[in-house]
């Protein structure tokens, strides 16, 4: 994890790392209930604020189908 420094506290940024932004839970429970609800599909839109979000998504369902495509 990334520690930066910010007015002499630490804060770890947890969206610089894809294994843990994938297992946030929120995030985790969107994706798993993606590709539950539907198994076939091919492209995923998803907003983008900080990058979180996306990232999370977009790392879960390329590691149950490297084919799906995730845009913005």
């Amino acid at each position: 994890t990334t520690r930066l420094n910010f007015r002499k506290k630490n804060v770890i940024a947890s969206y610089i790392r894809s294994h843990i932004v994938s297992f946030i839970c929120p995030i985790l429970i969107c994706s798993r209930e993606i590709l539950e609800d539907l198994p076939d599909v091919d492209c995923v839109l998803v907003s983008v604020g900080g990058g979180g979000l996306i990232s999370g998504i977009g790392a879960y369902l390329k590691h149950k189908n490297p084919r799906i495509q995730v845009n913005i």
